[in-house]
């Protein structure tokens, strides 16, 4: 009873914990009066317990407590190195990827367009220098001119061609859904009908008023126009359009707005582009014949001047500036490639399709759960307190190292960082981003042999103090320890243990020679 007292009456101990001490007593003493009867479990599923390192507990250790967040000791975080629209995504949130796997693609069609252009250039001008180093003969001196005529041929009908296919992309970019939008809501129905063959782009401004002759329409805008109305098609100048009417009851107010082009329709995106991607391919395609016309008329200068020494090492430098331009070409093109450099699981996917992502804009995350660590901050005054390979208790019981100390403090902050190694991160059920809480264990230079334990650690009786074991074959093994002071939560423990024993954590209901299982 002596034991009973002495922690009754303690200062830290409250109604409930004592009513813990007291349930655990009666505990003890209804497994002795069971110990009588028998020595064995019958039957039933083993009870799972956790186990506790003493070293951990050693009365006067410093430790220093501290919060973290739970980061991939590889982990990858891509951002777009150029502004293009996204092309295709490979991988989804979730996905295993290998290192090297694409992930991302941007549009790079005019890049590959540029490419190809700078390949045909470089097989020109190495053909011109191989031509200057072998001098010229008659055939091949006719050759180059029929070679020119044909560039500047090819040249002049490329340029009516593209020419022809703009003007065709941009009037059906001009027509795309032309039609008359009141500026109110009433019952006449005005229609456009035609195919406008002007180049301006604006609007038609359409209103109705009454003459002696009936109900005529005016129109301001792109051009000016008047007629009567009519349900037959009436031209609304001289640019291909017509206009006609139905429904009834005008009263002379009624206006309607005819946009050139449409750019509410829903085609109007298709065919803007349609006409953009035909400026694009019409510079593309004037490029390459005019440089085919450029190296063509070269070849004949130097068919007909022959090469000299000096022209030779220059045309060399051309060959060389060649090349640079197709690595620099092929180097733009793999940025639009975003490929994963480590092999891990795809985190965070921020590419959409089709959106245009802008130099700089993150792309996706991939991280590697293979191995993880604890990013913590401590403060100046703990600092000096922490060494590199301090053992670290995560969250709940999971256990860690100190890996790395930063050398110095933020002036700021007043905080250092501490990289702390997850040591079983496969067995943790920890997750990247997860705040968590770490306890580190100080530089410990305590000569004490007591230990404060977690009082439900201990169990105590009206007359003895024990904690548990659990031998090889799974069995509980009572060990009596002598009691010190009451401190918080925690019973200090003068005798009984070892620093390197490992005891159970809850001993509650728990009993001598009962078979357990640990859980890990």
């Amino acid at each position: 009873m002596k034991i009973l007292n002495k922690i009754t009456n303690h200062k830290y101990i409250s109604g409930a914990l004592v009513l813990i001490v007291l349930i655990a007593g009666a505990s003890a003493i209804a497994n002795n009066a069971f110990k009588k009867a028998s020595t064995t479990d019958s039957d039933s599923a083993l009870t799972k317990v956790i186990l506790l390192d003493v070293k951990d507990y050693q009365k006067n250790q410093v430790s220093v407590s501290s919060n973290g967040i739970v980061e991939s000791l590889q982990q990858a975080d891509l951002r777009s190195q150029v502004s293009a629209p996204v092309s295709s995504i490979k991988v989804s949130i979730g996905d295993k990827v290998y290192a090297g796997q694409v992930l991302v693609t941007l549009q790079n069609t005019d890049l590959n367009a540029q490419l190809s252009q700078a390949k045909a250039s470089l097989r020109a001008q190495q053909a011109n220098l191989e031509q200057m180093k072998k001098g010229t003969r008659t055939e091949e001196l006719n050759l180059a001119k029929i070679r020119v005529d044909t560039a500047k041929q090819t040249l002049e009908d490329t340029k009516i061609q593209q020419d022809l296919l703009v003007k065709n992309a941009y009037q059906t970019l001009l027509n795309s859904s032309v039609q008359a939008t009141p500026t109110k809501s009433f019952n006449a129905v005005a229609t456009v009908s035609g195919t406008y063959t002007g180049t301006e782009q604006g609007k038609y401004d359409v209103s109705v008023y009454l003459t002696s002759n009936g109900y005529y329409f005016n129109t301001n805008g792109l051009e000016s126009a008047s007629g009567p109305i009519s349900s037959k098609a009436v031209p609304m100048g001289d640019r291909g359009l017509y206009i006609s009417f139905s429904g009834s009851d005008l009263n002379g107010t009624e206006k309607w707005t005819v946009e050139i082009p449409n750019t509410k329709a829903s085609g109007y995106l298709t065919y803007y582009n349609n006409y953009q991607n035909s400026l694009t391919a019409k510079e593309t395609a004037i490029n390459a014949a005019t440089s085919a016309l450029e190296s063509a008329e070269s070849s004949l200068a130097l068919a007909v001047a022959g090469a000299t020494a000096e022209q030779i090492e220059s045309q060399e430098a051309v060959v060389e500036a060649a090349q640079a331009t197709i690595e620099n070409i092929s180097a733009q093109i793999d940025k639009t490639i975003v490929r994963s450099p480590i092999s891990g699981t795809v985190s965070s996917l921020s590419a959409k399709y089709g959106e245009l992502i802008t130099a700089g804009a993150s792309i996706a995350s991939i991280v590697n759960e293979s191995g993880l660590q604890v990013k913590s901050y401590v403060s100046d005054k703990d600092l000096p307190l922490i060494e590199k390979g301090a053992d670290v208790i995560i969250g709940d019981g999971i256990k860690g190292k100190v890996d790395r100390l930063s050398p110095s403090v933020d002036a700021k902050t007043k905080t250092a960082e501490v990289d702390i190694l997850v040591s079983e991160p496969e067995n943790s059920n920890l997750i990247i981003g997860q705040n968590v809480t770490v306890k580190i264990a100080g530089k410990n230079e305590s000569t004490s042999t007591s230990y404060l334990l977690p009082l439900q650690a201990v169990k105590i009786t009206n007359d003895s103090a024990y904690i548990y074991q659990v031998s090889n074959d799974s069995v509980l093994e009572e060990k009596q320890v002598t009691l010190g002071d009451v401190d918080g939560e925690f019973m200090e423990i003068k005798a009984g243990i070892e620093p390197e024993m490992k005891i159970v954590s809850a001993v509650y209901e728990l009993r001598n020679g009962q078979k357990v299982i640990i859980e890990q």
